[in-house]
């Protein structure tokens, strides 16, 4: 049981600000980006928090073509 605990995976999760800040993009951007569809993001209360990892797969996928 305990390998099962060390081996799951933690999802890492960033801020907005964090966000804008990593890919150096407008708040106006990263709101679009944000707000696309099957962007991995989710609302913790009030605010948001997104997947750092699946963000960078997201933006490969769509924004490198």
């Amino acid at each position: 049981m305990a390998a099962n605990i060390l081996s799951k995976k933690h999802t890492r999760y960033i801020t907005v600000k964090q966000f804008k800040e990593k890919y150096n993009i407008s708040h106006g951007h990263a709101t679009n980006i944000i707000h696309s569809e099957g962007f991995p993001m989710k609302y913790i209360g009030k605010t948001i928090r997104i997947d750092e990892e699946g963000a960078e797969e997201f933006i490969q996928k769509t924004y490198n073509q």
